[in-house]
């Protein structure tokens, strides 16, 4: 079941079960699911990340999806051990009775299956899985937990609650700070603050009592009750607190110099300490990023999903989407997640009231409020407005010219290891930048395949030999770390493990002991009082001692994001890591998004990126980086965005570029930015360009002239996108405008497409000659179009990887789906002679090298230059030793009835792309630029056809 080859020849022949097959490689490839028993297990846990990230039908294959709404009652009152959610599905306002298995429901002894939402499950769920416990179980600190989840989700479905439920809430303080307020006579208090509570409300209610409870109720005017919960760390600080009640002589002055000692043990749970970028925890400030004049939306929808509705019709279903010189401006890039939530409501009717004792208190941190509490990250210094003068200052301070250091090969690179001349300049620059006071951070942007990681790890055993960096050098552990943050697939296949080994004497002993910080390994580490998520509880919750035994720690930019509390943390006052790496930096390149918040928050000696691409769409992408690096240096965004991106082209825009070159000290010994290409240091083979002529057959012809003359009809800029999208599919293969490709068998999808029949006698000539090729093709049906044809054509199993490294976060490659992967990459990489793979060109522009294949072709092209070049370099770069050929089939049509073609005008504009693009600190044509370049030719061209 697991592969293509092994399913019956006369099961692939029954409707839909080829695209069956692709999805369940897809889904193992992705860890989404696992063999057990002979079959295919999707576990229910991985039905939110499939429901939506990716277009696989199979889960709502024989079932549509649910119409349902809920009404939320209860028997007896929370906390009771008689106490029981009843719930009742409704349809048009009237009960129902529905079974359900998991996911899935069915309406009485109706035929018809229904598929629920991933917050309908999750509150269904949470209330079956309450009644289903036994009286004792049902403690009121387990009716706390599950009453919190059920009506946090309850909001985010619209179901409707009954009135005791409805009009009681329950704060969970996430972190607790102090007030210390003097009486009139000089007399010194210690009060509690929390950021859900006004002050006034929780000193109220903490001076009610001459002790400190577990569970306060406030009342609140026409607002019903307010339960405020602590979890037992937190009331041993109130207990602390309450110690200092009008305190006074020379106690109370060493208390307000020092008031930690008042919490000795426990001074964790109330304050944190964090570096000097950090302002606070709290909510994550979703803000706007500023803008250049021109302003930017987004090209990538016409590639992120498959059309939803027939894809030949330029319909309603793309309202949504922004028309051209709409403006969008949001706190998230497109392809991060958005995961802010509202403040979790409680309940009413606990059998007991304040200082009892008889209610176990509900934990703030527990596990199963994942998702429903208000979120706490750390918030920090933006630079997006102003810049305090201290970092200017400092930034001028470690622009001063230092002379270039000599290069020092340390003792720990292996004898028969020899580094290329511009990896000594790059170590060299390396050592240089550290020595330098007040410098905290440098950019290596060094082109793909150059060999940027072998140059860093080269100087990180420097400076553990060196003995500069004490914290680093000591034989024994504590140490203070290295930190490596890369893209998850690069931490899964241990891509900076194996250059130690590779490179370093006894398998890289120097950087011993090494921690690979993800997944399960997270677990093990979290420290033993505490439990849930950083981002909910507010506070560190891994061991940063255990952490401490350690030389070098490897992680991914998700961990970061979501152990930020832990990372950013200041053990003593001092940095808890040495030197900060940031591989593939461009993850972090968007401001005001999570993962740039985090990285910014951390504090160390120094931080080094490393990004081939620091400039995509946007010079602000430089900026970011930046100013995580050595904040100050680029002044503020919007100082930044004024005096660079709105340069007009021409002789403005390149003083613009000069003068920035020169504040980064460009080719200077002691710059910021270091920038090599593979044609300036490389010694690679040749790397040829063959566009495909691809002669259009009248079909596609009259296809084409078809979508015209219903962009002529509705010619709205509001439906550009979908017209667009429908050019898009046809280009890449008709049946994709009628959404019957897997109804087709294999020859006949060849006999519909010009571009594939090219392409197959390519690949002859290649087989021919027996090498490998690599084809990247982006929409995942197009994907199993090639892999169902490619595999009847040439009698092998062709494989596709396109489980790209930013879906799902940690999910994108757990064991199952890492170890698919790899089967796949070892199968192609180590078979003898021809041999085709398949991949995503984004999952293609990170952490892949595929040296073995010398035969690129991009079928279906993406817009981004950027992202091409990445996807050809997994097999030009180091380690290459044949001449690669990179092809683009074109489409073309012979009697320029249609002249020129979709993908013509495509080809023209990456290329004028491409060319504007040379130097690395100009970024690519806003987005808006060539999509709406694209829509208008087409627009004319619909205008002038008769």
């Amino acid at each position: 079941m697991s592969k293509r080859e092994n399913w019956p020849a006369d099961a692939l022949k029954a409707p839909g079960a080829w695209r069956s097959a692709i999805e369940i490689e897809q889904l193992l490839e992705s860890g989404l699911a696992e063999e057990h028993e002979g079959a295919i297990r999707v576990p229910y846990a991985n039905f939110e990340a499939i429901q939506s990230e990716m277009p696989v039908s199979l889960i709502g294959a024989w079932s549509q999806h649910s119409p349902f709404l809920l009404k939320i009652d209860r028997k007896s009152d929370l906390g009771r051990p008689d106490f029981q959610y009843r719930y009742t599905y409704l349809l048009a306002g009237k009960p129902v009775h529905v079974d359900r298995l998991g996911y899935y429901v069915q309406r009485g002894s109706g035929p018809e299956v229904f598929l629920l939402d991933f917050q309908m499950y999750s509150l269904v769920d949470a209330m079956d899985s309450f009644n289903a416990l036994g009286p004792p179980e049902k403690t009121p600190h387990e009716s706390w937990l599950t009453f919190a989840k059920v009506k946090g989700c309850a909001a985010e479905v619209g179901a409707a609650l009954d009135s005791t439920l409805n009009r009681n809430d329950v704060i969970i303080p996430s972190t607790l700070g102090l007030d210390m307020r003097e009486d009139e006579d000089g007399a010194l208090t210690f009060l509690p603050k929390c950021a859900e509570l006004a002050d006034e409300d929780f000193h109220q209610v903490f001076e009610r009592n001459a002790g400190a409870e577990r569970l306060y109720s406030l009342d609140r005017p026409g607002l019903g009750r307010v339960r405020i919960v602590l979890n037992d760390d937190q009331h041993q600080v109130l207990q602390r607190m309450k110690r200092v009640r009008r305190v006074k002589g020379d106690l109370k002055e060493r208390l307000k110099r020092d008031p930690v000692q008042a919490f000795d043990g426990i001074a964790d749970h109330i304050d944190l300490p964090y570096g000097d970028r950090v302002i606070g925890v709290g909510e994550f400030p979703f803000a706007p990023t500023p803008r250049p004049t021109n302003t930017e939306s987004t090209m990538a929808r016409l590639w992120e999903k498959e059309a939803a509705q027939p894809a030949n019709t330029i319909g309603d279903s793309e309202r949504s989407l922004h028309a051209p010189g709409s403006e969008q401006q949001t706190g998230e890039p497109q392809n991060g997640h958005v995961d802010g939530s509202a403040e979790v409501p409680g309940a009413d009717g606990v059998p007991c009231e304040e200082g009892t004792g008889a209610s176990e208190p509900l934990r703030a941190d527990d596990a199963r409020l994942a998702g429903v509490v208000g979120k706490k990250y750390l918030l920090i210094e933006t630079n997006e407005e102003s810049v305090r003068n201290e970092l200017v200052s400092g930034a001028k301070m470690a622009s001063q010219f230092a002379q270039g250091l000599s290069f020092e090969r340390p003792r720990a690179l292996r004898e028969d290891r020899s580094l290329r001349p511009h990896q000594e300049h790059g170590v060299r620059w390396l050592q240089t930048c550290s020595q330098i006071q007040g410098r905290t951070g440098v950019l290596l942007a060094d082109d793909m395949g150059v060999g940027k990681t072998v140059q860093i790890l080269t100087f990180l055993a420097w400076c553990i030999e060196s003995g500069k960096f004490p914290g680093l050098s000591r034989s024994e552990p504590p140490f203070q770390p290295i930190l490596i943050i890369a893209p998850l697939i690069l931490v899964d296949t241990r891509t900076w493990e194996k250059e130690m080994e590779k490179f370093f004497a006894n398998e890289g002993v120097i950087f011993w002991p090494v921690l690979s910080l993800h997944g399960e390994q997270l677990a093990k580490l979290r420290r033993d009082d505490t439990a849930g998520r950083e981002t909910e509880v507010g506070r560190p919750i891994l061991d940063l001692n255990r952490i401490q035994r350690h030389k070098v720690v490897i992680t991914n930019y998700e961990t970061i994001k979501g152990y930020q509390h832990s990372f950013a943390y200041l053990k003593d006052g001092v940095p808890l890591w040495s030197f900060i790496i940031s591989d593939e930096a461009q993850e972090f390149k968007v401001p005001n998004t999570k993962i740039s918040h985090a990285m910014k928050a951390l504090k160390t000696q120094m931080h080094i990126a490393c990004t081939g691409t620091p400039v995509e769409n946007r010079l602000l992408d430089l900026w970011n980086i930046c100013d995580a690096l050595q904040p100050g240096l680029l002044s503020s965004a919007r100082e930044f965005v004024a005096k660079f991106e709105n340069s007009k082209a021409g002789p403005s825009q390149e003083n613009s570029l000069l003068e920035l070159k020169k504040t980064l000290l460009f080719q200077r010994p002691h710059a910021y930015l270091l920038r090599r290409t593979k044609s300036d240091v490389a010694e690679l083979p040749a790397k040829s360009l063959v566009k495909l002529n691809c002669e259009m057959s009248d079909t596609e012809i009259e296809a084409h002239r078809s979508l015209l003359s219903r962009l002529r009809s509705d010619s709205r800029q509001s439906r550009f996108l979908a017209a667009l999208h429908s050019f898009v599919q046809l280009y890449q293969h008709p049946s994709m405008l009628t959404d019957n490709a897997e109804d087709l068998s294999a020859g006949e999808l060849v006999s519909q497409s010009s571009k594939l029949r090219v392409v197959i006698a390519k690949l002859h000539e290649i087989r021919g000659r027996r090498e490998k090729v690599i084809i990247f093709a982006r929409l995942r049906t197009m994907q199993a179009i090639l892999a169902k044809v490619l595999q009847a054509e040439f009698q092998l199993p062709v494989r596709i990887i396109n489980g790209e490294t930013k879906l799902r976060g940690s999910l994108s490659l757990n064991k199952a789906g890492l170890k698919a992967r790899n089967a796949i990459l070892h199968d192609f990489q180590t078979m003898l002679g021809f041999n085709i793979l398949i991949l995503s060109p984004f999952v293609a522009g990170i952490g892949l090298t595929i040296v073995e294949a010398n035969h690129v072709i991009h079928y279906g092209r993406w817009w981004n230059p950027a992202v091409e070049s990445q996807a050809t370099d997994r097999a030009y770069r180091i380690g290459q030793t044949k001449e690669v050929s990179v092809y683009l089939p074109i489409l073309r049509d012979p009697s320029r009835r249609v002249a020129p073609s979709f993908d013509e005008r495509l080809d023209l504009l990456m290329d004028n792309k491409q060319r504007l693009a040379e130097d690395f600190l100009r970024p690519l044509a806003p987005e808006d630029e060539l999509r709406d370049e694209l829509f208008q030719d087409l627009s004319a061209e619909a205008a002038r056809q008769t």
